[in-house]
């Protein structure tokens, strides 16, 4: 009887390890098909600061440090990338992820740039009403698409005006020579 009751014991601890070994594949399985299932995403975005965001969530910016190209491990399936920056056009797509996949993309400029340089240096510029400074004035953003009128002046010097229209993504340097005023001083 003792004989049997050990040989009952061992064939119920050999069960319960075949079983056990059984379980701890299973999972091993799993942890090594969880560790395939992620792929990397690469997002090369144009301006670099760009902003990415990956399911709402940011990834990659400037804030944080984490310029262009961004690299993100994702798992398998739809996931929503979102790359943005102030002043230009937000591109949004839906991606199936089942493979490592690069992306390129060139964000397009919302405004112009408008330089304005001027004889004489120093000259008063003014936009659509609004002093903007004194020449010369580089890189301003504009509003692409609409006319903008460009006034300026200089102590003893005509005042000179100007209207322009950009395209987005554009840049454009207007220069400009005030005539002086005679007996002016």
């Amino acid at each position: 009887m003792f004989q049997k009751t050990i040989f009952q014991s061992l064939l119920r601890l050999a069960f319960q390890l075949i079983i056990g070994m059984y379980f701890l594949s299973q999972s091993m399985i799993s942890i090594s098909h969880a560790q395939e299932s992620t792929y990397l995403l690469s997002v090369y975005a144009n301006p670099i600061q760009a902003k990415i965001e990956v399911d709402g969530r940011i990834v990659c910016s400037e804030v944080k440090n984490d310029l262009s190209p961004c690299m993100i491990k994702l798992s398998v399936g739809k996931h929503l990338l979102s790359v943005t920056l102030d002043g230009y056009e937000t591109k949004t797509e839906t991606f199936d992820i089942q493979s490592d996949i690069s992306v390129n993309w060139n964000l397009k400029q919302l405004f112009f740039q408008l330089s304005v340089i001027s004889y004489p240096i120093g000259s008063v510029v003014s936009i659509d009403g609004e002093k903007k400074g004194e020449t010369p004035i580089l890189g301003l953003q504009l509003k692409p698409n609409e006319k903008h009128f460009i006034e300026v002046e200089a102590k003893c010097h005509e005042t000179r005006s100007e209207q322009i229209i950009g395209q987005s993504g554009e840049s454009k340097t207007l220069q400009i020579k005030l005539n002086p005023i005679k007996d002016c001083h």
